[in-house]
């Protein structure tokens, strides 16, 4: 009787073999460091590509990107995104630390005939300048709501807020706030946020 030998690997199908995981992990950590090494490199340039998570990168990681995608599982490269945006959010709170004061705000809603309905004066309390008018924006959006209102213009005076609203940006350190004001617009109404000049919200000012 002849028998046939088969090779090792077929006669072991459950086996994990740990060298060639291990050099698979490998490869995938260096890519991973590649394309976090570029961000950092390219940071001064204009983010216009979309990675996973909301997180953006210039043009010029696309390469290296790439080489990550590839070299690492989808779920992997999810997780590591996650991890680069919460780390840069943190970073951006404590850099943001030195500007935080005391920033009372107000705003008004008029008609459509330009008449007084209603006003607001609120508080956060100590924040910089950009979480108070975010929250600005949120404490506009549930009065209008709560008034029962189903189609509204938005007029906000501070360009960063509304950049930080119209931009899907995970890395953004108030990326929760802005989470909650995205699901105002996204609610069954007719809802606009404009950016103005300054000198347009005169009345808003004299509420603050």
């Amino acid at each position: 009787m002849v028998m046939a030998l088969e090779p090792h690997a077929s006669q072991n199908p459950d086996k994990i073999h740990t060298d060639v995981l291990l050099e698979a992990r490998q490869a995938c950590y260096k890519a991973r460091d590649a394309f976090y090494a570029c961000l950092e490199m390219e940071s001064n340039k204009k983010p216009t590509e979309i990675a996973s998570v909301g997180l953006l990168y210039p043009i010029e990681c696309k390469k290296s990107r790439d080489q990550f995608v590839k070299q690492c599982r989808p779920t992997w490269v999810k997780h590591f995104d996650r991890q680069y945006a919460s780390k840069k959010r943190l970073q951006r709170l404590l850099d943001d630390s030195e500007s935080r004061r005391e920033w009372p705000n107000g705003g008004l809603i008029r008609s459509d005939q330009g008449a007084w309905v209603c006003g607001f004066r609120y508080h956060v309390g100590l924040s910089s300048i950009l979480v108070a008018e975010l929250w600005g924006i949120w404490y506009w959006f549930q009065l209008a709501w709560s008034q029962g209102y189903h189609s509204i213009i938005i007029e906000w005076d501070f360009v960063e807020a509304v950049q930080a609203v119209q931009k899907i940006n995970s890395v953004h350190p108030n990326f929760n706030l802005c989470q909650d004001i995205w699901d105002f617009l996204n609610r069954e109404w007719q809802c606009k946020l404009h950016q103005i000049w300054r000198e347009a919200s005169v009345c808003a000012d004299l509420l603050a």
